[in-house]
């Protein structure tokens, strides 16, 4: 994705702000939340390899 940001400088010619056209921005805030999605799934797959089945777990503690 292209961006058209433009600068904002402070009085010492500094960076300080950018500024965005809406729907990049809107794009972006997309990129990001697909992202926080893709992380949350990943982490709920590592947590489903951590899980056992109720009537394995039964038989590992001989119940």
């Amino acid at each position: 994705m292209e961006l058209n940001e433009k600068y904002i400088f402070d009085n010492k010619g500094n960076k300080e702000s950018v500024v965005l056209p809406y729907n990049q921005y809107l794009k972006i805030l997309e990129i990001i939340e697909d992202n926080e999605d893709i992380q949350d799934y990943l982490q709920f797959l590592k947590k489903e390899e951590e899980l056992v089945n109720y009537d394995e777990a039964m038989k590992e503690l001989d119940l």
